[in-house]
């Protein structure tokens, strides 16, 4: 029998040239925009202004400026891509004769298809914002910012900031969106796996009625889903500073959702979904 670990390395292997592949591309659109920017700004005569910062910053750290803004613009539109390219990619390898070939329970199989296509989804965002740490480095270490970013950086960590933010709470936030994001792929699952098993036992004239049904379920459940993402982010940002003793009972709510979905998708895989 196939491990877990095993599974989930040989399909995160798969879920990693997405990743990389995504990254390349939106990577290349951010320089293409700043080149076409930079052109665009010399013709107008505006170059100094719009590109330099009229010799606020030096020359280096404005072009970081201007990167760092068109790598945020092309790596949001990346990281939707993603989830839609993760997702697709998961519940091909959910049907997929060849992947499911392998010795490995339908729990396992599921669980490392699933796990993989989110931390793949999380590394992607991570490593956006590591690229915007590093482009926007040269801003704070710029003379004529560096005693303002000195003083930023002095409020930001003073213990007048940190002694108001509850760490337990920092951490069932952190928590709780991962909760959330894994509730969102395991649904998108639930949606497809579902529709598939009611499109295959059902005659062949009422397949595409039995689809509409499910699709409808789709778009209320992604209306739900992304409410939920928007209320967890601004709890979040609240919670850092006013604490929430509550927050475990939320964390174990979503737990418990996840569980159900999981479980239901593995079932669905197992006894009815068939491989192609």
């Amino acid at each position: 029998m196939t491990s877990f670990g095993m599974a989930f390395k040989a399909m995160f292997a798969r879920k990693r040239q997405g990743v990389w592949q995504v990254l390349w591309v939106t990577l290349l659109g951010a320089l293409v925009s700043l080149i076409i920017g930079c052109i665009r700004a010399g013709i107008h005569g505006s170059f100094q202004s719009d590109i330099l910062s009229n010799g606020e910053l030096n020359p280096f750290a404005s072009i970081c400026v201007m990167l760092a803004a068109s790598v945020a613009i092309w790596g949001m539109l990346g990281i939707f891509a993603y989830f839609f390219i993760s997702v697709r990619q998961n519940e091909r390898m959910n049907r997929s004769a060849t992947w499911r070939l392998m010795p490995i329970s339908a729990t396992k199989f599921y669980g490392s298809n699933l796990l993989s296509a989110f931390i793949s989804y999380v590394i992607l965002g991570l490593i956006y914002f590591v690229i915007e740490i590093v482009l926007f480095l040269p801003i704070a270490l710029d003379k004529h910012v560096i005693s303002e970013t000195g003083k930023a950086f002095r409020a930001i960590f003073s213990p007048a900031v940190w002694g108001k933010i509850d760490p337990w709470s920092v951490i069932g936030g952190i928590v709780l969106m991962l909760l959330l994001g894994i509730m969102v792929y395991a649904g998108v699952s639930l949606i497809n796996l579902s529709s598939r098993t009611l499109a295959d036992y059902l005659p062949t004239n009422m397949a595409k009625l039995g689809r509409f049904v499910i699709g409808f379920l789709f778009i209320i459940l992604a209306i739900w889903l992304l409410n939920e993402l928007g209320s967890a982010y601004n709890r979040w940002l609240l919670i850092m500073f006013e604490g929430d003793s509550e927050l475990w009972v939320d964390n174990l709510i979503m737990f418990l959702l996840d569980a159900a979905f999981f479980g239901i998708d593995a079932w669905l895989l197992r006894d009815f979904v068939e491989s192609k």
